[in-house]
């Protein structure tokens, strides 16, 4: 099998679910700093 960089970033993109965990980590970042927290997120 022969995977390409966006094959395997679009799989991996599926796999982290960014959207579906954002609330969670959004969560997370409630006590840091909000200076930091814009860091952080990046």
């Amino acid at each position: 099998m022969n995977y390409t960089f966006d094959s395997v970033a679009f799989l991996r993109s599926l796999i982290t679910d960014p959207v579906g965990n954002s609330p969670v980590f959004t969560n997370a970042l409630t006590h840091v700093v909000s200076e930091r927290r814009a860091r952080v997120k990046l």
